[in-house]
């Protein structure tokens, strides 16, 4: 019987060393979007990032919006912006956030943090 263990153990630690470097990042990571940092108009960061819905406000219907929305943006930087919104109520790494438009660029959406003073912008 102690042999059945120690082969489930050995098995358990090869599969978790495989996961684990399986979850290292890499050079060729595939990023789903493109997240800026404003100060005005002023750009201060422009980078890749991954957009994941973290809690989707999506009702059954799919013509209507229901519940909150929580989207976390990871930079390629190592940064990361949290926004949530339901309705037209957006937060922006837990500060009261202003859905604004930044002359002259396409941005799905911008939210300036009320906090801050900087403007988070994406596009996907």
């Amino acid at each position: 019987m102690t042999h059945l263990h120690v082969r489930t153990a050995a098995r358990i630690i090869l599969l978790l060393s495989a996961s684990l470097f399986s979850l290292a990042p890499t050079a060729a990571q595939n990023w789903n979007a493109r997240c800026a940092a404003y100060r005005g108009e002023t750009l201060l960061e422009q980078n890749d990032c991954n957009r994941i819905v973290v809690q989707s406000g999506a009702s059954e219907d799919p013509t209507k919006e229901s519940g909150e929305w929580v989207i976390r943006y990871e930079w390629a930087s190592g940064g990361s912006t949290v926004t949530q919104n339901a309705e037209e109520s957006f937060v922006i790494n837990g500060r009261t956030g202003e859905v604004v438009g930044i002359p002259g660029t396409d941005w799905s959406i911008c939210v300036r943090n009320s906090a801050s003073g900087n403007t988070f912008c994406t596009k996907f």
